[in-house]
């Protein structure tokens, strides 16, 4: 069974100007070839991030609605792959396949690595969970200290094919 779980976040905060190019996060590194699993906590470690998309103004619950609106993927079923770019908003923009070393994505660190803004900016991250056999009743927890939504996959029947939304502090229902 194949789960592809797509999460938007929004970090708000002073925007800052482009700066010179910086040393990689340590907390993050290129995505090996070999798949990786999760953890024994169950933490997962390969995803998929899109630079940041940059949206003007505070960030408050209104305004992150429509960042969601003006920074929607030009092609939200395709799958993304290490650096593969898109053009939101007229910014070309790329995918990075990263491994996480600890138990969080930091994507704060992410963007400033790669001189990136850090505020006021949303970002676009993926990963697909590859389990050897069905599993009843799981859950999946995320948290975030910044708005996030989280998109979990349509369901298989074509004809009630939606993707599931969920925002702030939730667990996602399971697709059927």
């Amino acid at each position: 069974m194949r789960v592809r779980l797509t999460i938007l976040v929004a970090l708000a905060g002073l925007a800052q100007a482009q700066e010179p190019p910086r040393p990689a996060a340590t907390s993050l590194t290129q995505a090996g070839s070999a798949p990786q699993a999760v953890d024994a906590r169950g933490f997962i470690h390969r995803w998929f991030v899109l630079e940041p998309v940059s949206v003007p103004g505070r960030l408050t619950e209104a305004a992150v609605e429509e960042a969601l609106k003006q920074s929607a993927l030009p092609d939200a079923d395709a799958a993304p792959a290490d650096g593969r770019k898109v053009t939101i908003g007229g910014s070309e923009l790329a995918w990075h396949a990263l491994d996480t070393r600890n138990y969080n994505l930091n994507l704060y660190h992410f963007a400033w690595s790669l001189s990136k803004p850090t505020s006021n900016v949303v970002f676009w991250v993926e990963t697909t969970i590859d389990s050897p056999r069905e599993m009843k009743d799981v859950r999946l927890a995320i948290g975030s200290n910044a708005a996030s939504r989280w998109y979990s996959p349509p369901t298989s029947n074509p004809k009630t094919s939606t993707r599931t939304a969920c925002s702030g502090i939730a667990s996602c229902p399971p697709s059927r």
